[in-house]
């Protein structure tokens, strides 16, 4: 259980900080640009809530032990590379401006 609100705490903080890079980008974007940065703002909500899905569905599964260890790490692993594939996202989009 604390694992798992580890998990959320930091899914948590995650977003909150790519949100913020989402303002802070539109905020020095040209105005043309506002369209991707809402369709990066979406793709972040959507890593958010599939996230908060996927532990759901961890508590259903009830599983435990090397199971779980390995469904945490997997899910670290997804939050880690759609985290890094959106701040990639913000980049092209600040490198444009």
């Amino acid at each position: 259980m604390a694992s798992i609100q580890s998990l959320k705490k930091n899914l948590k903080n995650l977003t909150h900080d790519l949100f913020f890079d989402c303002y802070v980008t539109e905020i020095f974007c040209a105005p043309d640009k506002k369209q991707e940065i809402l369709k990066v703002a979406q793709k972040i909500e959507a890593m958010h809530n599939q996230t908060l899905h996927q532990i759901y569905l961890f508590r259903k599964q009830n599983l435990r032990g090397k199971e779980s260890k390995k469904f945490f790490n997997d899910l670290k692993r997804q939050i880690a590379n759609l985290a890094q594939e959106i701040i990639e996202m913000l980049d092209k989009l600040e490198s444009k401006a």
